[in-house]
């Protein structure tokens, strides 16, 4: 599912912050960061809804709804599509972006519904590639050292959250900036929120990603992560690397 990863990358980056609080000791980031890992990596499960701002300085904003469920590390449900109108070309383009993609632990596939399209593929080892892509943190995160600090703890939708903040990773020559903060639960340390924001090839961008519900170790069939293609659809080529 590599080549399908790369074919669903939309970019990201955003900041959109809550409220400040109280500073705490920036050394136990590391710890916050290993415990967020584990929380994803031990469940047998995990199912989330998100919603999603996307915004470029531009060509304007779209808003998205992310229906997600996994067996970590093993299968993977992912449908995206627009719930709200956006605006400018982003807007305007944010239509035709209602994608379901599936991995059974054999085989990945991403179908396009306005096309009628699909493409496939083998199982993906990680599933970061795409939802990475889209401002979700599912864990295995290994941020060098220096890379991320511990902000602040503070109150985010009536949950308490550690707010931390990952490293610029920049680009001079692509004119690239792009930096990051994650809302972890402090009871759960499943990430609440992710903000991403700086320039990408020049242009202002932003990503705002919100669990709106999520469960954990609820029970998933096997029919969830298998996909048949709708009558007439088209079987496409993967992108090259």
């Amino acid at each position: 599912m590599r080549s399908i990863g790369k074919f669903v990358r939309i970019g990201a980056a955003v900041a959109v912050g809550a409220t400040a609080a109280r500073p705490v000791p920036a050394q136990n980031a590391d710890q916050i960061v290993a415990k967020m890992n584990a929380a994803y990596a031990n469940a047998k499960t995990y199912q989330a809804v998100y919603q999603t701002e996307m915004s470029l300085k531009s060509k304007g904003s779209m808003s998205l709804t992310i229906d997600l469920k996994t067996v970590p590390e093993k299968k993977l449900y992912f449908h995206i599509y627009p719930s709200g109108p956006g605006t400018g070309e982003m807007g305007r383009r944010s239509a035709g972006l209602r994608m379901i993609m599936v991995d059974d632990g054999t085989t990945g596939w991403a179908y396009v519904e306005p096309l009628n399209s699909y493409m496939k593929g083998p199982h993906a080892s990680s599933f970061d590639a795409i939802t990475s892509s889209y401002g979700i943190l599912l864990g295995h995160m290994k941020p060098k050292p220096g890379t991320i600090r511990l902000l602040r703890t503070e109150t985010l939708l009536g949950r308490p959250v550690y707010v931390l903040q990952v490293g610029n990773r920049s680009n001079r020559a692509a004119d690239d900036s792009i930096s990051m903060l994650a809302y972890v639960d402090k009871q759960t340390f499943l990430v609440r929120r992710t903000e991403m924001s700086g320039l990408k090839s020049g242009d202002s961008i932003s990503l705002v990603t919100t669990v709106k519900s999520d469960r954990v170790d609820a029970p998933l069939s096997d029919s969830t992560f298998q996909f048949t293609p709708p009558s007439g659809a088209k079987e496409m080529p993967p992108p090259r690397n």
